[in-house]
């Protein structure tokens, strides 16, 4: 057994208000367990208006284990007072996996 580490990178379309996004992990061998950080992310407005913001969240869930992936899901959520503003981006997450 040993433990891996795989990158990725989940784009952020345009949209407005709490968002939740698939993500895939892909290792080279069985995964017996696995768990998840946000790596970084970038979230913007999709107008140069000035916003005042209310809030910013980036939360990440493993929602299955099957063979060698990790599946997961991001959840992101970029609101000014108004939460009617469409926001972009991207989110990088790192999966830390135990594999076979």
């Amino acid at each position: 057994m040993s433990i891996n580490f795989v990158n990725t990178r989940v784009s952020i379309p345009s949209g407005t208000r709490i968002r939740l996004f698939p993500g895939r992990a892909t290792f080279g061998s069985t995964v017996r367990s696995a768990g998840i950080a946000v790596n970084g992310f970038k979230l913007e407005y999709d107008s140069v208006d000035d916003h005042h913001i209310n809030e910013v969240r980036v939360d990440t869930q493993i929602i299955g284990i099957f063979g060698n992936i990790v599946d997961f899901h991001v959840k992101c959520h970029y609101t000014d007072k108004t939460s009617e503003n469409p926001y972009s981006g991207e989110v990088v997450v790192l999966v830390i996996a135990e594999t076979q």
